[in-house]
């Protein structure tokens, strides 16, 4: 009896919270333990842009969110990068956000469709018991449109005149002839000037070396001081993907691909590369890994010298690439 009880009220509870799209259903005159929000952020987008698409939850305190996932396969979107705000406090409420950047790849009116939003929260009949819960984000539109409709359609073109019957006019066709002879010789002097004009060398401009790449980037990235937190993480995305970008440029393994591990075997077979830069290469990396990954909040003196680290780096490795290149070449 006890356990037919107890399963009836596992299922009352998963009733109770598992309800229409935004809004946690609660008891009559009480408020919402949860709710949500859903939006983009360019409802009407051309192909090639990045929108984001972003989830807020608004929830008592003693709520527990799972970070929702939009899954890979988003119609008329190829996802590029997602991550978490900080989250918010006001007037006993929690405020968290979860975005979605996706480009925009195919031409269309389409629909992100309601995604459930599970969490946790406490049991009343059962202080210390926690039961699940379920909510539905509202369904947003987006239109994708062409970049060659941008401008309209083509007003220019009226209507198919009919044929013009060519003149028999002997002078005009005189005329045309000597106009045509006149810009013949006009060509043949220019083209005897240009000639006789001495030719001027030109030195093709070399591409940049990676380190010359890697020291540009990263003093640009130096030189931005956002204070918002989730600036600051997408600055670290940045950070990784020019320090590998970097390394795998330099020392030819697609560093872009790897975890932090495989780069760190790589980089420890490498003759080229001493035991302190390794140590150093490997930190760099697991610093803007736990802001990536396990989205450790950091400020901007920590990214600042993170930065600086990645700097003083590129600088060392570029020289002792100079040195062996310099070596080889005298022996």
């Amino acid at each position: 009896m006890d356990k037919t009880v107890r399963w009836g009220g596992m299922v009352l509870a998963w009733l109770v919270f598992a309800v229409a799209p935004g809004l946690a259903a609660t008891a009559p005159g009480a408020a919402a333990p949860i709710a949500v929000e859903a939006k983009v952020d360019k409802p009407n987008a051309t192909v090639g842009d990045i929108v984001v698409y972003s989830i807020t939850a608004h929830h008592d305190r003693d709520v527990e969110i799972v970070p929702p996932d939009l899954g890979k396969d988003v119609d008329g979107f190829e996802p590029a990068r997602n991550g978490t705000a900080k989250p918010r406090s006001r007037e006993g409420k929690i405020t968290e956000e979860y975005w979605f950047r996706l480009r925009a790849d195919r031409v269309g009116s389409f629909a992100f469709k309601p995604i459930p939003v599970h969490f946790k929260m406490p049991d009343a009949r059962e202080p210390g018991r926690k039961i699940d819960g379920q909510v539905l984000t509202p369904q947003v539109a987006a239109e994708v449109r062409s970049v060659l409709r941008l401008q309209g359609e083509p007003a220019d073109i009226r209507d198919i005149k009919p044929l013009i019957p060519a003149s028999t006019n002997r002078a005009r066709r005189f005329l045309y002839g000597l106009a045509v002879a006149a810009l013949c010789l006009l060509g043949f002097l220019a083209r005897k000037f240009v000639k006789k004009r001495p030719r001027e060398t030109h030195i093709m401009d070399r591409p940049p070396t990676p380190g010359e790449l890697a020291l540009r980037e990263l003093e640009a990235l130096q030189a931005r001081s956002p204070r918002e937190p989730g600036a600051l993480q997408e600055l670290h995305f940045e950070l990784s993907e020019i320090f590998r970008r970097y390394l795998g440029a330099r020392y030819g393994f697609p560093a872009l691909d790897w975890t932090a591990e495989e780069i760190g075997a790589r980089l420890r077979q490498l003759p080229e590369l001493d035991g302190p830069l390794r140590d150093q290469a490997r930190d760099i990396l697991d610093r803007a890994d736990k802001v990536k990954f396990a989205r450790v909040s950091v400020d901007r003196e920590a990214f600042a010298a993170t930065v600086l680290l990645a700097l003083r780096f590129v600088r060392s490795a570029e020289e002792t690439m100079q040195t062996i290149v310099s070596t080889a070449n005298r022996g």
